[in-house]
């Protein structure tokens, strides 16, 4: 079944029920001029290469850490009272993989917004999501979406953008 719903004038989702979860699907969530300065302002930032588990990653890139004009636009775009916010710009190498998991029980909401093309990128019960620019998916945490990532055909950037609750353990990445 899929429903199109409005969401603050800005933001066409589609949810999708995929098994038993609740994907939603978003696109043209920030403007263009916005990334483009993300590329330009990350050009020189590290990328990762990711074997399994995202905290292989030795190169996190946490967005609240820099001045940089467009990181800060998104650092205020998605505060919001569902939780604490934590917000990651992700470059990941073409060949970068994940092993499918359920989030941490911390974790009240998962969002990943796409800036880059990629043939396929994170995948639920029902296989893998299209990576096209200024499109993404939520969930709201229930433990039970299962999700991961299938090697990456080329490198991939976007941001994942996470609310927890107070039981978050490193509070150091939190806006």
């Amino acid at each position: 079944m899929i429903y199109s719903i409005g969401l603050k004038n800005m933001i066409e989702e589609t949810i999708i029920f995929m098994n038993k979860m609740k994907i939603n699907t978003i696109q043209n969530i920030l403007p263009l001029n916005i990334i483009d300065d993300i590329f330009h302002d990350s050009i020189d930032l590290p990328w990762g290469f990711l074997e399994g588990k995202r905290t292989d990653n030795k190169n996190r890139i946490w967005m609240h850490e820099y001045d940089y004009a467009s990181f800060q636009y998104c650092v205020h775009k998605f505060q919001s009272s569902k939780g604490k916010l934590r917000l990651e710009l992700c470059k990941d190498k073409k060949g970068s993989w994940l092993e499918q998991h359920v989030d941490d029980v911390a974790k009240i909401h998962t969002m990943q917004i796409y800036l880059t093309d990629a043939p396929a990128s994170t995948y639920f019960d029902n296989g893998p999501t299209e990576a096209k620019v200024n499109t993404g998916w939520w969930f709201d945490n229930t433990g039970t979406e299962l999700h991961g990532l299938e090697p990456l055909k080329s490198d991939r950037i976007s941001i994942i953008i996470n609310y927890v609750n107070d039981k978050w353990r490193d509070q150091s990445v939190l806006c």
